[in-house]
């Protein structure tokens, strides 16, 4: 039987393949490419604001924090735009911005977290973890640097893979 959401079950498995696609290229780019970083995590900011704006829009009438799966999508979209624009101030202050990302999107899945019955206690771990870590990021820069890309790189084709999963899970 199909429901709403699995309607959309491609969605998801675009992002997920595009995240691979970009996770890869992030991890075969040259070490210390911070313009090549830059140019890979702008897109693929982009293209996940893009999807979770989507996600939202299309799941508004069975999801109760499609609200905030839009405005995940809206910073997703303004991180890329400002990784695009200026890939060397990118490069000078990737620890500030990952860190006020992460926490901003931590807030945004807390918010989540009270406007969902399903999944609650997951979107309040995944929220106050995305928190301290942002925190962390922001004001311990030594944490980030090259090791943070990479990281990060890796993070995408995990989340890709994941995807694609529940992309086919939803299917049928």
């Amino acid at each position: 039987m199909e429901t709403e959401y699995s309607k959309y079950w491609y969605l998801l498995f675009f992002k997920g393949i595009i995240l691979i696609v970009l996770g890869l290229l992030v991890l075969l780019a040259p070490r210390g490419d911070s313009m090549a970083y830059a140019l890979y995590f702008g897109i693929g900011f982009l293209f996940a604001g893009v999807f979770r704006i989507f996600h939202g829009y299309y799941s508004k009438n069975f999801l109760d924090s499609w609200k905030m799966t839009v405005s995940e999508g809206i910073l997703d979209i303004i991180m890329g735009v400002i990784f695009l624009i200026h890939p060397v101030a990118v490069d000078s202050h990737l620890p500030d911005l990952w860190g006020i990302y992460a926490a901003i999107y931590g807030i945004i899945k807390v918010i989540a977290g009270m406007n969902d019955d399903e999944g609650k206690g997951l979107k309040y771990t995944i929220g106050a973890i995305t928190i301290v870590l942002g925190i962390l990021v922001y004001w311990h820069p030594a944490v980030t640097g090259i090791k943070v890309a990479l990281w990060f790189a890796s993070l995408l084709v995990i989340v890709g893979v994941l995807n694609i999963v529940l992309a086919f899970s939803i299917k049928d």
